[in-house]
């Protein structure tokens, strides 16, 4: 069972997860996109988007390595109104619970800058423990 983000831990996301966050926030239609990010330790390596999907119809059927788990949850929003942020964020925890597996990262992209997308990433899903973010290549 994963345990809770230590504040002097450095938290990897592979570059091809990323770049397929940004892919996804991008060219997405609604006002927002969300997901699981699955990975290892604290090295997020994949993510299994669920925005087309009622929460209450997801499973996580969906392949992806067996090392991994669930270890986090993402939104690309272009709005930064906490509370409608912290609602979706809470769902997608229950959700992952179902797994066994609490999320102990939070990552939100915000859209809305025109040219620029801003990506935090937190300890919990109040927003309020702020952790640094870093890309990594594929398998290093």
């Amino acid at each position: 069972m994963p345990t809770f983000h230590q504040p002097e831990q450095e938290v990897f996301i592979h570059r091809h997860c990323m770049q397929q966050l940004l892919h996804e926030a991008i060219n997405h239609k609604q006002n927002k996109c969300h997901g699981l990010l699955t990975g290892s330790g604290n090295v997020i390596t994949n993510r299994l988007s669920v925005t087309n999907k009622p929460l209450s119809a997801i499973t996580f059927s969906q392949q992806y390595n067996e090392k991994e788990v669930i270890i986090g949850t993402y939104l690309a929003t272009k709005q930064r109104h906490k509370k409608a942020i912290e609602d979706t964020l809470k769902q997608l925890t229950l959700k992952s619970k179902q797994t066994h597996n609490t999320p102990f990262y939070y990552l939100i992209l915000y859209l809305d800058h025109k040219g620029r997308i801003d990506a935090h990433l937190y300890a919990d899903p109040e927003l309020n423990n702020p952790i640094t973010l870093n890309m990594r290549e594929g398998n290093s």
